[in-house]
């Protein structure tokens, strides 16, 4: 019954109109790039606003302060969280009996919520989360195994290392120290490993002084149309390399009769040897139901975050309604006191969490699903704190305005949802929730600190007016505004600075210390600076309003700041070329902009949008990235400003200019800039090119 049920309700849904309002009018805001850019910005932007209209549910007001009640789960006692900026109670459930009452509660939410499902899809960024997401039980020998050959900000990008043996290299630009996060390029001192889709193989360069050599590679991409996998990024640890990858399969299975073809996706990290550099060997893969979303690899453990989106659930086959884990093709249902579920959860959707030995890890050390999905995630030493943004409306009764037309009004809000686990030593330990009004720009948005958690979200809320005299006409109205949220150890809310920037959005935060920072955006970009160093009574002490915007922002020693982001007109708020800006912050009541440098004609860079892309070294006085095919080289000199060292115009034809992905790092006294062909070796000293490899 549930299967004709939630197919007729599918089959008869059409998207609400305040979220195709706000789509058409999210993306009239260009920006003023090349057409390419301009096409992959609209995607982007797409796909950020569909990552924030997910989980539609309502929240009614009550009294007495709001709070989560515990009703028990797997793992013990649960630590009450505060539901911020509402008056309701959001029980939880914690855990189900058995398989049969887990589906009961999927069927349940299929049943009342028919957009449950494609509120979901919406959510998730990933391409592959567009399609609709379906586990099914494979056949019992299939395995499906394509086979191949505390919390302190991070200081420096690309932070040296020193070895055993003395070397200095940098590693790759992380949110938190000694938070390891997945990328395509790595090195450990001795040897460069780069993942290229463009040539399908992730390669292994051993370099030293003089001389590059290619001593393997390993195949990142197979199968057939029926089961294909494509590797995504990668670690290395030790002797042991972390590729991560994306797989599908398309099964077939018999149901009342009929046969149903459908997908499976999962997240997978194949697991490899490489002591011996010359001759690597695959040791396993491990696979978790859903999309990849995000990882990290903390204190000798991986730890990896999916989205597994239900699909068409099926009671008979559980796998339909439940996550999986693989090794090597072996399939176990995530057992039932793993999995997490609120009494508000409207989605049709799991986020799947789970933890690898780094060192000698030959399956799952835990895993938890938690029914929802995620679209953050930020992680430190002792914490993984989940973000997952919902879209909430409220239809009104019907009114009259003054002129005698009838109307109906519709309102809506984001607001984000929070699970924190506990990690330790593999360990997922689930222990407190809530929910804040508003939506985060990315992971730099939260941060924790002292015991308490920093958070910055964008808070956008419509109105959706409609006349129904006659033929039915709308008006649209919506304002932002942006929030600063202090959450202690239990996310309950202790301080708050709200009503920031209104009308303009949060475009990067950054946290460092006692201050925060973040930038916000509609015609010029106000750089807020704010004292949390009495974490109840947050203070805002400057803000700094200059042309354009910055999208990454990080410490560069003592009293400066880098940003890394677009110039803007003034007037019109659209955004032109790349800019570096240097912030003045030794006085945080008056953060002044002490230099700038403006790319012309470069209208893009992967650097705006991606942390890893970007190599900062305070010591060695390096600031290099990516822009259009170029890799940049920059030294900030107090007096002067940004100083140009060097730079490698990486395309000499239109081969692999939309593989490039190039990225930098340091050996020693040697640059390497990794593109998806080469390996381009340069003095640290003149940045004039000594060698390049290319691969074979």
């Amino acid at each position: 019954m549930l299967r004709e049920n939630y197919r007729r309700a599918n089959d008869n849904i059409h998207a609400r109109e305040e979220l195709l309002m706000e789509m058409q009018r999210k993306q009239q805001k260009g920006t003023n790039y090349k057409w390419i850019y301009k096409v992959a910005a609209g995607i982007a932007a797409c796909l950020v606003l569909c990552g924030g209209i997910i989980g539609i549910k309502t929240i009614t007001d009550g009294a007495g302060g709001p709070t989560y009640e515990r009703k028990g789960t797997a793992d013990g006692a649960l630590t009450s969280g505060e539901l911020l900026g509402h008056g309701s109670r959001v029980d939880i459930t914690g855990t189900v009996d058995d398989y049969d009452e887990l589906y009961k509660t999927v069927e349940t939410i299929a049943m009342s919520n028919p957009y449950a499902y494609y509120q979901t899809m919406f959510a998730v960024e990933e391409e592959v989360a567009a399609d609709a997401v379906t586990e099914l039980m494979p056949e019992p020998n299939a395995t499906g195994m394509p086979v191949s050959k505390d919390t302190e900000l991070s200081e420096s990008v690309g932070e040296t290392t020193t070895d055993s043996d003395a070397k200095e290299y940098s590693e790759t630009n992380v949110q938190v120290r000694g938070v390891d996060e997945a990328d395509i390029v790595k090195t450990d001192g001795d040897y460069i490993y780069t993942l290229s889709s463009a040539l399908g193989q992730l390669f292994i360069v051993e370099v030293g002084e003089g001389y590059m050599m290619q001593t393997d590679s390993i195949a990142v991409s197979g199968g057939s149309d029926d089961d294909s996998w494509n590797a995504i990024e990668f670690y290395v640890f030790g002797d042991r390399l972390h590729l991560i990858y994306h797989r599908y399969e398309t099964v077939s299975s018999m149901v009342d009769g009929e046969e149903y073809w459908q997908m499976n996706y999962y997240t997978g990290v194949a697991v490899f040897d490489v002591s011996n550099r010359s001759d690597v060997i695959e040791l396993a893969r491990i696979e978790q139901s859903g999309t990849y979303r995000d990882s990290r690899l903390v204190d000798g453990y991986l730890y990896l975050v999916s989205n597994y989106d239900i699909y068409d659930p099926i009671a008979e086959q559980i796998p339909t309604y439940c996550p999986v884990t693989r090794v090597n093709g072996d399939m176990e249902i995530m057992p039932i006191a793993d999995i997490i579920i609120y009494d508000d959860s409207s989605d049709l959707s799991y986020t799947v969490v789970t933890s690898i030995d780094a060192a000698a890890g030959m399956e799952h050390s835990a895993h938890k699903a938690l029914l929802g999905s995620t679209g953050t995630v930020y992680c430190n030493h002792e914490h993984i704190l989940l973000a997952d943004a919902h879209y909430e409306s409220e239809k009104l009764e019907n009114q009259v305005s003054a002129d005698g037309r009838a109307y109906q009004q519709t309102t809506g809000m984001q607001t984000t949802k929070l699970t924190l686990f506990d990690i330790d030593a593999g360990s997922i330990t689930e222990v407190a929730n809530a929910i804040v009004e508003g939506t985060m720009l990315n992971q730099f948005s939260i941060d924790e600190y002292n015991g308490f958690f920093r958070m910055v979200v964008t808070l956008d809320t419509t109105i959706e007016t409609i006349y129904t005299d006659g033929i039915d006409t709308y008006e649209w109205d919506s304002q932002s505004e942006n929030t600063l949220y202090v959450l202690d150890a239990e996310l309950n809310q202790v301080g708050k600075i709200d009503n920031v920037g209104q009308d303009e959005r949060v475009y990067s935060v950054r946290f460092d210390g006692d201050i925060g920072y973040f930038v916000t955006f509609r015609q010029t970009d106000p750089l807020f600076a704010v004292d949390l160093s009495d974490p109840y009574n947050p203070v805002v002490l400057s803000a700094l309003k200059i042309p354009g915007f910055s999208s990454y922002l990080h410490s560069y020693g003592e009293g400066l700041l880098l940003g890394i982001g677009y110039d803007a007109d003034e007037e019109t708020g659209w955004t032109t070329c790349i800019k570096l800006s240097m912030f003045d912050v030794s006085d945080k009541t008056d953060v002044t902009e002490a230099h700038t440098l403006i790319l012309d004609e470069v209208y893009w860079s992967e650097a705006t949008q991606n942390h890893k892309a970007i190599l900062i070294d305070v010591e060695k006085n390096l600031i290099a990235f990516p822009a259009e095919n170029v890799y940049y080289i920059y030294a900030y000199e107090e007096g002067t400003g940004f100083v140009e060292k060097g730079r490698v115009d990486y395309v000499e034809d239109d081969t692999f200019w939309y593989y490039s992905d190039l990225r930098g790092l340091y050996i020693e006294d040697v640059f390497y800039v990794v593109a998806s062909d080469r390996v381009i070796a340069l003095s640290l000293e003149s940045f004039e090119v000594q060698n390049t490899l290319m691969f074979e």
